[in-house]
């Protein structure tokens, strides 16, 4: 199934990583940081197919050498908390070559980031999947977060832009001195840039599928974008994945395995009832033109001709019938039990479906919904807690100016405090409360989380699921009737027989692919009846051949015990004088 995943994370030095360790990782190569001195060596790391370095035409050709590229990187930031580079992650695709993955992600690479400007040390990983393990293909990208000038030096990542107004007068500062503004020299790191990239690498690996004729498709929107009332998925992630295939179950992946299991059977019930939907205006045109249009007509007229059909088998005659007599009793019941008997009323029935299935998902969206709630005020709270020292910090310096480079080195931490403590304030919530709330929201997230997984059990296994193959069952049911009906009784109307001039009414299109599909649907089942039927003398066969061979063995092992009984006694008896290697045990 083809897997859309692509994330973007920093590289940053505050939280102790470094570009020539993130680097040495990604290729799977022995680095030496000469900016801190160590070894980095990952050259025992598996799963690296292949890794290069991208340049932009302008930029110097020493930078494709890895240890030189990082070692700048790291030169020239001088901050303890300096962002080092942008750490790209995408999953290529199992439909696909390798050949091919690697073609489009280097036509990606070269088009969205070197193209403008970036350097792109680019590796493909490959991990071994272990015994019965999923494919997990993808691509690591890390880019120097500083550009580089079109001279070749390296450039500044923001500009110092004095400010002026309308009339080209200095703006001042609250201490009367030129106020200064500091873009980003680069479009990189903006929402609307990512969400660009995103698109595009979807487009590119669509235009993939489409050039080698493959139906499937990824998407960079959500769920929620894209209007679909599935449950999502978690990524997983190396280690995860790890997990799972040393035979440890984790949360992660039994929560996807569900997921999917549920998504599957949700969409099928959403899809059969919507073509019973769309079929069932068109079926009533049809009915009404024929004579005693009942719902159970319909259904016992089917069940003979599928009787009839059984007739002809070579083998499996009876079985057939008799699960034939089974499902049709089943459906006169249905029938009886909701007092179904004009095709108008099976309208309403196919209806009321429609709408409780429905319903069951709106209110699993509600509860989703809730759910997203929760975890964002779980993550806001966390923000609040872990950025409120350095926003405190911020409100004891004293002199302005100090206080002002603090917050601007310190911007991304105050602002995530600021927010958390701005969207929780509206709720109702202050800093006593955070941890009553934590424990509250905990519990109630764990029991959404149950009463989703319940809800969507109760919808897989709901009787509607059932009813839904009952009402596909009568579809069929109808569908033979009248075109029986059409295909029998047209030619009597509108003109006499054949010999007065008439036309009679050849079966239709329709009506000739339905038969014909039975048909192909029925020799498929008697050689499927026929191949078990081999399969299962093969399988007497092979039983009583390992009957045979055990008997001859037990046989075989009797005559060796004798043996051995007779020899100890003649020894015993002083008849056989053993041999020095007899007491030695050889043989």
């Amino acid at each position: 199934m083809a897997l859309y995943h692509y994330s973007l994370n920093h590289v940053k030095r505050r939280e102790g990583h470094t570009a020539i360790a993130a680097a040495a990782y990604r290729s799977g190569e022995k680095l030496y940081d000469k900016y801190y001195g160590e070894v980095q060596d990952y050259t025992k790391k598996g799963g690296v197919i292949m890794s290069e370095i991208l340049l932009p035409d302008y930029v110097p050709e020493r930078l494709k050498d890895r240890e030189t590229l990082w070692y700048e990187v790291e030169n020239h930031e001088n901050r303890k908390d300096a962002q080092l580079a942008y750490s790209f992650d995408f999953a290529l695709q199992n439909e696909l070559s390798m050949e091919e993955n690697i073609e489009i992600a280097r036509r990606y690479i070269m088009e969205n980031f070197v193209a403008k400007g970036m350097i792109c040390d680019i590796a493909i990983h490959d991990p071994d999947k272990g015994e019965g393990g999923i494919p997990n293909p993808h691509v690591h990208v890390l880019v120097p977060i500083r550009p580089v000038n079109q001279d070749g030096e390296w450039g500044e990542k923001r500009l110092h832009i004095p400010v002026f107004d309308e009339n080209g007068n200095p703006v001042l500062n609250e201490k009367g001195k030129q106020k200064y503004e500091d873009p980003f020299t680069t479009d990189w790191g903006k929402p609307e840039t990512l969400e660009i990239w995103r698109e595009n690498w979807a487009n590119i690996v669509n235009e993939k599928f489409a050039e080698k004729g493959l139906d499937c498709r990824i998407d960079h929107r959500s769920n929620e974008a894209r209007g679909l009332d599935e449950i999502p998925q978690v990524h997983e992630g190396s280690a995860v994945r790890r997990m799972e295939k040393r035979g440890i179950k984790t949360y992660k992946g039994s929560w996807n395995r569900w997921v999917k299991r549920t998504n599957d059977n949700i969409r099928k019930l959403l899809n059969a009832l919507k073509e019973l939907a769309a079929w069932i205006g068109e079926a009533k045109e049809r009915v009404h033109r024929i004579e005693n249009p009942t719902i159970s007509n319909m259904v016992m007229t089917y069940f003979d001709h599928r009787n009839e059909v059984a007739e002809g088998y070579a083998c499996g005659t009876q079985k057939a019938k008799k699960g034939n007599l089974q499902y049709v009793s089943k459906v006169q019941v249905y029938i009886e039990q909701n007092n179904l008997t004009t095709i108008d009323e099976l309208e309403k029935v196919i209806a009321e479906k429609d709408d409780l299935l429905k319903q069951a998902k709106d209110e699993l969206d509600r509860k989703k919904a809730e759910v997203k709630r929760i975890k964002r005020n779980l993550s806001l709270i966390d923000d609040y807690h872990n950025n409120k020292a350095v926003y405190e910090e911020s409100r004891k310096i004293f002199f302005k100016a100090k206080q002002a480079e603090y917050r601007e080195k310190h911007h991304a931490e105050i602002s995530k405090f600021q927010k958390a403590k701005r969207i929780l304030s509206e709720q109702g919530y202050d800093e006593p409360s955070f941890q009553v709330c934590r424990e509250m929201w905990n519990e109630k997230l764990a029991s959404l989380e149950e009463e989703i997984k319940t809800k969507s059990e109760e919808i897989k296994t709901s009787p509607i699921s059932e009813e839904v193959k009952v009402l596909e069952y009568i579809k069929d049911a109808v569908d033979f009737v009248t075109d029986k009906k059409k295909s029998d009784g047209d030619g009597d109307n509108d003109g006499g027989d054949a010999a007065s001039g008439g036309e009679q009414m050849t079966i239709s299109d329709d009506t000739e692919k339905k038969a014909k599909e039975q048909a192909r649907q029925d020799q498929e089942r008697q050689a499927a009846q026929l191949q078990a039927q081999q399969q299962t003398q093969t399988h007497q066969n092979g039983r009583r051949e390992r009957v045979s061979l055990k008997a001859k063995l037990d046989k075989g092992y009797e005559a060796v015990k004798k043996y051995d009984e007779n020899r100890q006694a003649a020894i015993a008896r002083g008849e056989i004088v053993p041999k020095k290697r007899d007491d030695q045990n050889l043989s």
